[in-house]
């Protein structure tokens, strides 16, 4: 049994007396421990479709399957997290890093309250975080410092799945790669399963089991990074490829893993 089932999800939005298709009869599958990544050009749908999954968006049609039973019309629970390419935009200012990371668990009382620090911190250790940074203000940050306190917030809850949208693009190559050696490290150790929302091939390739191709709201190719490389079936795969090829094997983040 897969952990995400999608089937034939669509969302349309209304613009005045006119409806747009953001999302078009998507389905594809998120398997225990896997990596999945969900790749196209800006626009195409792939936020929409983060959204959808977190149950932040209302879908239009279709169903999703979560852990084997219908997700919940209400936002997203302690088993599946979000982490955002502008993460301190979700943060309160007023937020140190450590009142920021509890909050991934106090609203769900996984942990007695004299616990729940000792575990924050621990956790602010792993992805990275320092001592000295526990009690600084989240907007102090650097944005590879602050993401690191996104990712550590949604590991409070001890998900089963964590949603990347777009959680490296507003990061500079070295942060990213920084960032792309976390992620791998938390699907390797702690056997978290990923849905890695990126417009960039490249980085979906180093990190990714599969890939979906996105593509004007629909979902025009599914298969292996390798497969895609080298033998890409739809137009906007090939042309993906293309765009990625010049630089794909010489990116310091290929070298990072």
């Amino acid at each position: 049994m897969a952990l995400l089932e999608v089937s034939h999800l669509s969302k349309t939005f209304r613009r005045g007396k006119t409806t747009f298709s953001a999302v078009k009869d998507l389905s594809f599958q998120v398997e225990e421990g896997e990596c999945f990544g969900l790749v196209g050009e800006s626009g195409c749908g792939k936020s929409t479709t983060a959204l959808l999954l977190a149950g932040l968006l209302p879908k239009s049609s279709g169903t999703i399957q979560f852990l084997g039973a219908p997700l919940p019309t209400k936002p997203m629970g302690e088993n599946m997290q979000m982490i955002f390419q502008d993460p301190l935009s979700s943060f309160d200012p007023r937020d140190t890093v450590l009142s920021g990371v509890m909050q991934g668990a106090a609203q769900f009382s996984l942990f007695p309250k004299d616990q729940l620090a000792k575990e924050a911190q621990k956790l602010c250790s792993y992805v990275g975080l320092k001592e000295s940074d526990l009690h600084k203000k989240t907007r102090a940050l650097s944005g590879g410092e602050c993401q690191r306190v996104a990712i550590a917030r949604a590991l409070m809850s001890r998900p089963k799945l964590l949603i990347c949208d777009e959680a490296t693009s507003a990061l500079d190559v070295l942060v990213q790669a920084q960032i792309i050696q976390l992620l791998h490290r938390l699907k390797t150790e702690r056997k978290l399963s990923l849905f890695f929302i990126t417009h960039d091939l490249p980085l979906a390739a180093i990190l990714c089991d599969r890939i979906g191709v996105m593509h004007e709201g629909q979902l025009v190719e599914c298969n292996s990074p390798k497969q895609i490389l080298s033998a890409p079936q739809h137009p906007q795969s090939k042309r993906l490829v293309e765009a990625a090829n010049e630089f794909l094997f010489q990116s310091p983040l290929g070298s990072s893993l």
